[in-house]
């Protein structure tokens, strides 16, 4: 059983409560309990039962919601607050250091930039899009060395590659940082932004998020 204090209900998983009730000895009762994980996905229920509980001097017949999977089991907030937990005797020595755990995990820990692997990235075009072509813009001669160079960079890091022919262009826009150095953005505002679907998604406000 693990402690999470920011669980609001205690929940088993159906694994975890066949082995403590076989054969249906605490059989499950209907329930609309409604539950979603911390990213928001939905978590189906199979139902509810109240079990007596015991801790230290206190006693209580709370309700242990039942899932699918075979997780461990949640002690949540319903649960600590009527069996509070002595927090004090519990301790946790460790003896690895930051370096340690950078060095086993040296590949996520790695200069540069990563790669995210088995996805491939795809854009949706809208019904009426046609490629859009514009040419590229004169650059003041005094960046053109940064921008080759940057080019040059960006090229030996496989973040961009040459090619022969595109029927899409998008100018870029040299952006000169504090250090003199280049970053190249690309003005995809008259080329592909017009072109592309977005989805929108309205963000939740935090006064709803609290009112949960």
């Amino acid at each position: 059983m693990e402690i999470d204090t920011g669980a609001a209900v205690t929940v088993m998983s159906k694994a975890e409560f066949d082995k403590h009730w076989p054969d249906g000895k605490l059989p499950l009762n209907g329930t609309n309990a409604f539950l979603r994980t911390y990213t928001g996905e939905r978590v189906e229920v199979y139902g509810q039962c109240d079990v007596k509980v015991t801790g230290k001097d206190k006693e209580a017949i709370l309700p242990l919601l039942v899932i699918p999977g075979e997780h461990s089991t949640l002690l949540g907030r319903n649960w600590l607050l009527k069996i509070p937990v002595d927090w004090d005797p519990l301790k946790q020595v460790t003896e690895e250091s930051v370096e340690d755990v950078v060095e086993r995990h040296s590949e996520v820990f790695a200069e540069g930039l990563g790669k995210i692997k088995g996805y491939k990235a795809k854009l949706y075009l809208k019904e009426e899009a046609t490629p859009l072509y514009v040419k590229a813009r004169s650059v003041p001669f005094s960046l053109k060395e940064g921008i080759e160079k940057e080019l040059e960079r960006l090229q030996e890091q496989n973040i961009i590659s040459p090619v022969e022919f595109s029927e899409w262009a998008t100018p870029i826009v040299p952006v000169v940082k504090t250090d003199r150095s280049i970053r190249i953005c690309g003005d995809y505002k008259v080329t592909l932004n017009q072109c592309v679907t977005v989805d929108k998604y309205p963000l939740p406000h935090i006064e709803d998020q609290f009112a949960k």
